[in-house]
């Protein structure tokens, strides 16, 4: 436990609003559900609306309000809380952006429709609600992965325990009070990470039925969605935004565009120069599968810090679904049909890695990145030398000499390890053309090769798309997304180049000691500060326990802008 006095006066205090900070500084299972075929847990509940909450990520430069059904930004909300970047500015790029998976089916009558499963919100009128049940058909929460019952419920997040639930779904009782993180139990990898799982069954606008008996809608989809923010310099102006899209229904989807196929992609109101600009503009590289838009004018409409330039902002595929049967290099990495799914096959000699150089490797183990010395922790990705370690893993995966799914550097965790095809379409009409309500009118702009030259200065949309692709029952594809900003387009595009390297990575690269809970309590013209000291035992992936000291900034402005 540590202290400090700070002086103040009362009234000092109150009429400037003084903020405090507290940053430490470094130093130079068991599962108790359903496992699918892809190794990723199926929750047996369905998704609720009446569980759904938001929250407000601010990791690093970008701040954004989030909701647990599938949206960046609330159309329903602030028009100054999405995509606002720089922190502190209320400068809202993005009124909301949400993630789509689209397809072609058959309803009960034979007849074609288009199914978009969305989480979009921006309309309050009642073109996307059953008229008995006032469900929106949309995307809902997964009951279960945050506190509901906390004072003010939020999404599950890494920096709040109190957002956690008692135990998670998908986790078994040692990981009861522990963060159920990406890289692991207790893994605090990023400076914010947040967790939550939604479905698409209750949309029910068509008759389509993807589980068979049963009269739930959508395409029968459940998706587990992770965002991760860090402060580190060169990520500060990056939000990764990870989809794991599982087909928990009984039709089997294809990349053939006669025969149910299905796409991924993005629907977003974006807005450069602020809510409603009449001057957005916009461009796309399908080499690099990216979008981005600026301020055809270079003029924000925003009223407050209007000395700051809009700047730009782009969205990135990292990671689209992977390809692993077609005998082709489709990501040019120089590994072919790569599969994040598979376990670690059979012990041999031979030419792997993108230089194709011979060694000894598991056969599961595409690239070759899979260190035995650092990596073989055990399915829940902690190991011994590791903050909250809880013993070694009951199922005898650590320490097996073989990789195993969980473990750094293998499969779900080795982002390598996928053969993707990227972005395949885009699209930026004027807003109001092409609504998320019909979706008739999604489908022919979302069609892969579909790229349309944006007419330029005028308020826009984007749609975008990866696919089609295979999702087979029981299966799951994975897609890694970020928003990037920059304040010219070199620095966006700079962003970008960040963004797929510490993908590349797998996320894994030098990150400051754990953030100490901070408490401050008021006293006779002082104020004292009282932290734990969590920072002084965390761990950093790369340089072990480095912590240093801590640093205490005092500032009159909350943002510390």
């Amino acid at each position: 436990m540590a202290m400090v006095v700070f002086p103040f006066k009362h009234a000092i205090l109150r009429r400037l609003g003084c903020v405090l900070l507290l940053a430490a500084v470094a130093a130079p299972e068991t599962l108790l559900g359903q496992v699918n075929g892809s190794g990723v847990f199926i929750d047996p509940e369905k998704g609720r609306q009446d569980w759904r909450v938001d929250f407000n990520v601010t990791g690093n430069q970008i701040e954004s309000i989030i909701t647990n059904w599938g949206s960046v930004g609330n159309g329903n909300g602030s028009i100054n809380q999405a995509g606002v970047w720089p922190r502190g500015t209320g400068h809202g790029h993005i009124h909301e952006m949400t993630g789509i998976v689209v397809s072609r089916v058959q309803d009960a009558q034979g007849q074609d429709v288009i199914l978009v499963s969305d989480g979009y919100g921006a309309s309050s009128d009642a073109a996307d609600i059953d008229p008995f049940t006032n469900v929106r058909w949309k995307y809902q929460p997964v009951p279960g992965y945050f506190n509901r019952e906390a004072d003010n419920p939020e999404i599950a997040n890494s920096r709040n325990p109190d957002s956690w639930p008692a135990s998670w779904p998908d986790r078994g009782p040692e990981w009861d009070g522990a963060w159920n993180g990406y890289f692991g139990l207790n893994q605090f990898n990023a400076d914010q990470e947040v967790f939550y799982v939604m479905d698409d069954l209750s949309n029910t606008e068509y008759t389509y039925y993807p589980v068979e008996g049963q009269t739930d809608g959508g395409l029968g989809l459940q998706v587990r969605v992770r965002l991760f923010q860090w402060s580190q310099a060169l990520a500060k102006d990056i939000i990764f935004m990870q989809y794991e899209v599982s087909n928990i229904g009984d039709q089997t989807y294809t990349t053939d565009l006669r025969d149910k196929p299905i796409i991924f992609g993005g629907y977003t109101d974006v807005n450069p120069s602020g809510s409603g600009a009449s001057d957005d503009a916009a461009g796309f590289d399908s080499d690099v599968d990216i979008v981005w838009g600026w301020s055809g004018t270079g003029q924000g409409t925003w009223p407050q810090f209007r000395d700051i330039a809009p700047g730009y902002v782009g969205w990135k595929f990292l990671e689209s679904p992977g390809i692993t049967g077609d005998l082709i290099d489709n990501d040019a990495d120089g590994l072919v049909d790569e599969s994040r799914d598979n376990d670690a096959g059979e012990f041999v000699f031979g030419p792997c890695g993108r230089y194709s150089e011979p060694k000894e490797h598991w056969s599961g183990d595409e690239d070759c990145d899979w260190n035995p010395l650092l990596d073989d922790v055990g399915t829940d990705g902690i190991g011994p030398d590791q903050d909250g370690y809880p013993g070694p893993d009951a199922d005898g995966t650590e320490g097996n000499g073989r990789p195993d799914q969980g473990e750094p550097n293998f499969g779900r965790l080795d982002n390598d390890e996928s053969d993707q095809v990227g972005l395949t379409s885009f699209y930026g009409p004027s807003f109001g053309t092409v609504d998320i309500h019909n979706e008739e009118t999604i489908w022919p702009n979302i069609q892969p090769g579909f790229f349309d030259e944006p007419i330029q200065q005028q308020n826009q949309i984007w749609i975008f798309g990866s696919g089609p692709f295979s999702l087979p029952p029981d299966r799951t594809q994975r897609f890694s997304t970020s928003f990037v900003f920059g304040a010219n387009e070199i620095a966006m595009f700079r962003s970008a180049q960040v963004a797929q390297r510490i993908f590349d990575s797998d996320y894994r690269f030098a990150t400051p000691p754990r953030q100490p809970r901070l408490r401050a309590i008021p006293g006779d013209g002082r104020v004292t500060l009282i932290w734990d000291d969590l920072a002084e035992f965390s761990r950093d992936p790369i340089y072990g326990t480095d912590f240093q000291g801590y640093r205490i900034l005092k500032s009159t402005d909350p943002q510390f802008t």
